[in-house]
């Protein structure tokens, strides 16, 4: 698993990764030395396109990946009752078996 892999956060997707990309975020250490704010400045320069779009935790979970904490960031994907996206992706990588 690649650490410029951003889309195992939730809430990216391949467009978001590449506005991340194309605004010096390009893998998980960068991104989880983000702020906020300073997330949300950068979707600003794309007007309203990405106002729904809330990167609050998105540090926080490029943290966890960057220091390769796949339970906790499973954990903390799943924490609303929803599958992982993480999971998803590492059993699809053959990282981690499916239980």
């Amino acid at each position: 698993l690649k650490t410029d892999n951003l889309q195992i956060i939730e809430g990216i997707g391949p467009k978001m990764n590449e506005v991340l990309n194309e605004n010096g975020i390009s893998n998980w250490n960068v991104l989880a030395s983000k702020t906020e704010e300073e997330l949300r400045a950068i979707l600003n320069k794309y007007g309203d396109k990405y106002q729904i779009i809330d990167p609050a935790d998105w540090p926080h979970q490029a943290g966890f990946a960057d220091r390769r904490e796949w339970d906790a960031l499973i954990k903390y994907q799943s924490d609303d009752g929803s599958k992982a996206k993480a999971k998803t992706i590492l059993v699809k990588l053959g990282i981690m078996k499916d239980d």
